[in-house]
């Protein structure tokens, strides 16, 4: 059953002659909601009570979560209050479960017979993210996490819950990431350091020794090298196609042997617990292959809502964030389905564009775009892959699509972690070819692009940061316009001169370019070349992606959402306004439009929908 929530209160700026009165604020619900948890731990007290145990992560929510072998029963340890971050998971041979969480990163220690929750505290407090997967555990029950910002490694011993601070891996600012590290048997640490090149640090607990191991042409590319701990109790390394044995001074070349099975770590007597799966069943498999399902009471947690993009036969798609599961929603009945992973990027979709050869979406990581059948796509179908930028361009967030004045399909891109210099892409859509631009402004990603009909040019927002790590070597961004035809930059200038980050450019049915640039917006006539007005927002900076790609209504009304109001600019005067406020619009990311006036938009884990007056 929908929830109605009313408007509360307007803000009355000096800009704004009068509001339309408050409509009503609709929550359609949550479009992407998952039962399934990965089982990484297995715990039995000294009853005999056995616990398999994860950690989950949605909208408000982190947690550890156990499940009674036996009766399917849930039991839960809130990890919110050490804020928002990635969980790390470990079991020691005490019986007790150690994780990683919070912002700092720190250790905690659970006890399953007491249901006792311990801080153990932050071993560095410059710690704020890690991987997923980007932890070890060494011979001696010390547990081991690579950070980032600074590619650190910290650990606690899971035998006299002392934490350690293991230092910096590498000295190059870049270098901002350790990747899935693993631990020999003698008790030495590799740890893969990336994302701007390739490193591989080998660390020794006992003597504090950091030494960097891999050649220096293996160390060329983007990324870091996978490494594994086998059966011999040796760590093993691949790159490409490339594999290794690694020792602490150095790597042999060639050598390679299978990942040490840790199955131990999840089995109960002859089977083994996988995971709660989507229909909220725990999930056990015998070595004979048999499998057994026990059902559980969790009932599933609501995943963040990344993006909204373009309406195909009478269904808007969407996006939520990690993992990037698509949705459709019926606007006829506002009904909504999870149409799960069905993109090539599986962390979120930037976007969706509507075209007659079917439905393009750009997603991360990888810089993928990809072409959706949209009867497919309903049925949870993976689409056609048209390009994955990382692998030959170095680009990963592509945030836009758009049909150009030449017909081409076009997008821009942030750079992979670790580098500058964003991207300009174009797909024919008649055979689906593409070409890729980079560094048109230098160092500088593409935010954002519309096109300039009279002219035939596509104009274009720069930002000055690069990749996730990267330090900006620009002081200001740029607008530039860009002539397909020519295939180069034409002109460029700065609207907002002290503004490092333009943003969201949208074409109003005057001809003029309405875009924003942090915490102001601007007017720019792209046939005169020349920035018409520069004024500050009515309530701040805009959250993702800024304004609504296309002007509304019989006023062409641009549209947005920010710092929990919904803005309108009005190309009639050039004047913003706050139309509405809402809690539900503090916590809004992605929005769409209906030619009706009706707004979507993603409110944490619910999808909320808001006729405009």
């Amino acid at each position: 059953m929908s929830l109605i929530f009313r408007a509360v209160g307007f803000l009355l700026l000096s800009q704004v002659a009068s509001i339309a009165p408050a409509s009503e604020f609709e929550n359609l619900g949550m479009p992407i909601k998952t039962n399934n948890v990965n089982i990484q731990a297995v715990t039995t007290d000294s009853s005999g009570k056995t616990q398999a145990w994860g950690v989950i992560s949605g909208d408000k929510v982190r947690q550890l979560i156990g499940f009674d072998i036996a009766t399917g029963k849930k039991s839960i340890v809130d990890l919110m209050p050490y804020r928002e971050s990635n969980i790390q998971l470990a079991r020691g041979k005490n019986g007790r479960l150690y994780l990683y969480s919070g912002n700092p990163g720190r250790f905690l220690n659970y006890d399953p017979e007491t249901g006792e929750l311990a801080d153990l505290g932050v071993p560095n407090s410059a710690t704020r993210y890690w991987l997923g997967g980007a932890h070890a555990i060494g011979p001696d029950e010390v547990f081991y996490i690579g950070t980032y910002p600074q590619a650190r490694l910290v650990a606690v011993n899971m035998q006299s819950d002392e934490i350690l601070d293991l230092g910096r891996l590498s000295d190059d600012g870049r270098q901002r990431y350790i990747i899935n590290p693993a631990v020999s048997d003698d008790n030495i640490v590799y740890a893969p350091v990336g994302l701007h090149h390739r490193e591989l640090w080998s660390v020794n607990p006992k003597t504090g020794e950091k030494q960097q191991i891999l050649p220096g042409n293996r160390q060329k590319g983007h990324g870091a090298p996978s490494v594994w701990t086998a059966e011999d109790g040796r760590v093993y390394g691949q790159i490409g196609s490339t594999t290794f044995l690694c020792k602490p001074d150095g790597v042999e070349l060639g050598k390679t042997a299978p990942p040490r099975d840790y199955t131990e770590r999840t089995t109960v007597g002859n089977s083994q617990v996988q995971e709660v799966d989507d229909e909220g069943r725990l999930v056990l498999k015998s070595k004979t292959g048999k499998t057994e399902c026990v059902q559980t009471d969790f009932e599933g947690i609501g995943e963040t809502i990344f993006s909204l993009g373009d309406v195909a036969d009478g269904w808007l798609f969407g996006s939520a964030i990690k993992p990037g599961k698509t949705f459709a929603v019926n606007l006829e009945t506002g009904k909504t389905r999870n149409l799960g992973l069905i993109t090539n990027g599986r962390i979120q979709v930037y976007d969706f564009l509507h075209h007659e050869k079917g439905l393009f979406a750009a997603s991360y990581t990888g810089g993928h775009i990809d072409l959706l059948n949209v009867d497919d796509s309903l049925e949870g179908k993976k689409g056609q892959s048209i390009i994955g930028l990382s692998s030959r361009h170095d680009q990963e967030r592509p945030s836009q699509l758009l049909k150009g004045p030449d017909g081409a399909i076009y997008t821009v891109t942030t750079p992979v972690k670790g580098h500058l210099g964003g991207a300009l892409v174009r797909i024919d859509p008649d055979d689906l070819s593409t070409k890729v631009w980079r560094h048109l402004i230098a160092d500088q990603s593409l935010a954002s692009l519309v096109s300039v009909e009279e002219t035939g040019e596509l104009f274009i927002a720069s930002d000055v940061k690069g990749g996730t790590g990267t330090t900006p070597t620009a002081s200001a961004g740029y607008v530039f316009l860009w002539d397909p035809k020519k295939e180069e930059v034409v002109f460029k200038t700065q609207p907002v001169p002290s503004a490092t980050q333009y943003g969201t450019v949208v074409a109003a049915r005057n001809g003029l370019i309405y875009g924003l640039a942090q915490k102001y917006y601007y007017v720019f006539d792209p046939v005169k070349r020349k920035t018409v007005k520069v004024a500050k927002l009515p309530n701040g900076g805009f959250r993702f992606p800024g304004l609504h790609p296309r002007p509304i209504g019989p006023e062409g009304l641009i549209y947005g959402i920010a710092q929990g109001a919904i803005i309108a600019i009005d190309p009639r005067n050039n004047s913003a306004s706050v139309i509405a406020e809402h809690e539900s619009l503090r916590v809004g990311h992605g929005l769409s439009i209906t030619d009706d006036k009706v707004l979507y938009y993603g409110s944490g884990a619910n999808l909320m929908r808001y006729e405009l007056p």
